[in-house]
């Protein structure tokens, strides 16, 4: 739920953007809500999401998290 992913170059080259603004602004109101967020293996190793809070919404009626703090990170694995 970060909007992008990563290009040909892998984690270490440019990202491709998936989301527009508005996405991006509700996928950090609803990172801000809750205390964790679920994240793939494969999403993590090829993809390295920051998945902190940065763009909260200033309507959001919700006790958000500090902009930049990050909700625990829940790995699913298959191993």
């Amino acid at each position: 739920l970060d909007g992008s992913i990563c290009g040909p170059l892998g984690a270490r080259g440019p990202r491709l953007m998936l989301s527009g603004d508005l996405s991006m602004a509700l996928t950090h109101t609803l990172r801000a809500a809750h205390g964790a967020v679920l994240v793939g293996c494969e999403t993590l190793l090829s993809d390295n999401p920051r998945l902190t809070v940065r763009l909260v919404a200033a309507a959001a009626e919700l006790p958000p998290l500090p902009d930049g703090a990050a909700p625990l990170r829940v790995v699913a694995d298959s191993r």
